[in-house]
């Protein structure tokens, strides 16, 4: 006789079911009215000309780098197409721009040093010289970006009468390092220098700024126009890299750890006084989103909003004159959303923020955790609770695989068993993130009499038994009144997969890592709502590894959140590997002593709760991180091989 393991139907489950399929037909609805207004702006590309021209060519694309994201602009576009704001057709390819017309600005020498893998290694901060292959895919693409730009000029500039004030953005570009001394920091070619180059030999012969707000110093073109009067450059950075006379430049720069409130009235104070100075007949936009503080690479604290509000403010500047904007930094895989949302104003007149990866991930685990009721995870599958109310779930029979439980009386946190974790690891999608890596089983490991706290080990269940995740968590209540998840240790790899070339293995990684952190992540909050816990905490043990954890966590202090942006601010511009190893050498030194700065491990956070979300984001923290960074002045010093 066959034994069913399905819990017993409670009237809490029974109602929430319900609740569930009221949900649903609420969802669809939604979804249905957002296709409908989808389907209306597609139709209508079709009767009206383009509110912004937008330039991008598939070869754009750069070969795999630590840093940015390969398919940044690629993303833009299926927002822009996706949501109705551009027609695919409406999308404009450059043509290649031929040598001649990049040796106007760089002279035949530097482009031929591009072709040595070891020039392009320096450019991006690498000790090694590149595999010539992917050195020369990075100049493919820098080249393409380039005349992207240059048609982008091109069409602003075309613009007669009503239609003079157009914008013309390139999906790309931005390569402001690029200067009279060769290429640096990632730039092997100065777009916009080459493509004022090229608008001047066909006959514009008006007044240029340049409005360059990256969080880096726009150094080369500032160099390459340092003699010109008829080319403004403005840059607002952290850092000055170029302070030599230039006759028709400002720059600001405002060090690190930069938030919102100060941003934005610099900018206030000083894009008014550059568009005064040079009276632009065209302004080139750099528009880095390295600003963010969700940057993987950057030290600033800009907030979506701040950084929509600054787009808005150069482009409402400069109405009625041409406008060319570049993309320029940004570092992670959320740097497109900015650019986006920006442009589905240019194109739409609509200011509709995009939600981080993040954000989405717990939108969607937040839909997943109402299917899994308390009981599903609990010690027995049977909710014990005084009323039974809980939310609903899915049953044994949905879930299938090998399960170690130790100690089921215990539970993670007094309630997650083994079988309710590995019920959570199927439903959000993490045990089939495992197999799509070739693991096609997995075996769950629950201690919690662990030494360091309560251990939740993921093997593949073969011969092998190779481990692929190990955690410990505990509560840690050492922030009152505040009750936090702590990762007291973490590790996921993949023992199975080789490093890339282009991703070298961190210090203290032995293998790859699954790619599955924001899945674990997404998890740990959703357990943080069930717990009732304000958030997550850990204490990075590594530079790399709270740079890694950047696109989650900021420091609680915040003095600690100033001091990592600081270190940001030194060690920004080099592949993550690389920054690690300068750390460690020593070679990142407090600029008032003299002394090498090592690494010291302080607190970070998740915020869940809104109690804890109100405690770190706001203008007080803002202005005590920038309080902070003033009393911070870091250098680097030169390695000892040279």
């Amino acid at each position: 006789m066959a034994v069913s393991r399905r819990a017993p139907l409670t009237r809490a489950r029974a109602a929430s079911f319900a609740a569930s399929v009221a949900a649903d037909a609420m969802a669809f609805g939604r979804r249905a009215v957002t296709a409908a207004r989808r389907a209306s702006r597609q139709a209508a590309l079709y009767v009206r000309p383009p509110a912004a021209f937008v330039v991008h060519h598939r070869a754009y694309k750069p070969p795999p780098t630590v840093a940015a994201d390969p398919r940044r602009a690629e993303r833009v576009l299926a927002h822009l197409v996706g949501e109705g704001w551009l027609a695919a057709s409406q999308i404009i390819p450059p043509t290649e721009l031929p040598i001649e017309l990049l040796a106007r600005v760089h002279g035949l020498d530097h482009l031929e040093s591009l072709d040595d893998p070891a020039v392009i290694a320096r450019a991006l901060g690498e000790v090694d010289p590149l595999p010539r292959d992917l050195a020369a895919a990075l100049v493919v693409a820098q080249r393409w970006a380039t005349a992207g730009t240059v048609r982008a000029a091109e069409i602003a500039v075309a613009g007669r009468g009503a239609d003079r004030g157009r914008v013309a953005v390139n999906l790309g570009g931005g390569f402001h390092h690029a200067g009279p001394k060769g290429a640096s920091a990632f730039c092997l070619f100065n777009d916009v220098a080459v493509a004022i180059a090229v608008i001047r030999a066909a006959g514009f012969a008006g007044r240029i700024l340049v409005v360059d707000l990256d969080l880096h110093h726009g150094d080369g073109t500032r160099a390459l126009f340092a003699a010109d009067e008829s080319v403004f450059t403005l840059s607002i950075h952290a850092a000055a890299w170029d302070e030599s006379p230039a006759v028709a430049s400002l720059d600001v720069a405002l060090g690190p750890a930069v938030g919102d409130e100060t941003y934005l009235r610099v900018l206030g104070e000083t894009l008014p006084v550059a568009f005064e100075r040079s009276r632009p007949d065209l302004v080139f936009y750099v528009a880095g989103v390295d600003v963010a503080a969700d940057d993987r690479l950057g030290g600033w604290r800009l907030s979506p909003d701040a950084i929509f509000e600054r787009d808005r403010r150069v482009i409402d500047r400069a109405r009625g004159v041409p406008v060319v904007m570049v993309l320029a930094g940004g570092y992670g895989p959320d740097a497109w959303r900015y650019t986006a949302r920006l442009l589905t104003f240019l194109l739409g007149g609509l200011d509709e923020a995009i939600p981080s990866g993040a954000e989405r991930d717990l939108d969607h685990f937040r839909r997943i955790a109402t299917t899994i009721a308390r009981a599903e995870l609990a010690v027995d599958g049977i909710d014990h609770s005084a009323d039974g109310a809980d939310d609903f779930g899915i049953t044994a029979a949905d879930v299938y695989g090998e399960l170690v439980h130790k100690r089921p009386e215990a539970g993670l946190f007094g309630l997650y068993t083994v079988y309710g974790l590995e019920v959570a690891f199927e439903r959000y999608g993490l045990i089939a993130h495992l197999r799509k890596r070739g693991y096609p089983r997995v075996r769950l490991e629950l201690d919690t009499d662990a030494p360091a706290g309560q251990s939740v080990t993921v093997r593949s269940a073969d011969a092998r038994g190779d481990v692929l995740i190990e955690l410990v968590l505990q509560e840690h209540r050492g922030v009152p009144p505040l009750r936090l998840m702590s990762i007291e240790w973490l590790m996921m790899q993949d023992p199975r997969a080789q490093p890339p070339p282009e991703r070298p293995l961190l210090p203290s990684q032995k293998h790859p890592g699954l790619g599955a952190l924001p899945l674990l992540m997404g998890m740990l909050c959703m357990a943080c709502e069930r717990l009732g816990m304000d958030g997550i905490t850990f204490l990075p043990a590594h530079f790399h590894v709270a740079s890694q954890a950047r696109g989650f966590l900021e420091f609680l202090d915040p003095a600690d959140e100033a001091r990592f942006a600081a270190l940001c601010g030194v060690l920004g511009g080099f592949p993550l590997a690389v920054s690690a190893a300068m750390l460690a050498e020593g070679r990142v030194v407090d600029g008032v002593t003299g002394e090498a700065l090592r690494w010291r491990p302080a607190r970070m956070v998740l915020p869940v709760s809104e109690a804890l979300r109100a405690r770190m984001h706001g203008p007080d923290y803002d202005r005590a991180v920038e309080e902070a960074a003033k009393a911070i002045d870091l250098g680097l010093v030169p390695s000892a091989t040279g």
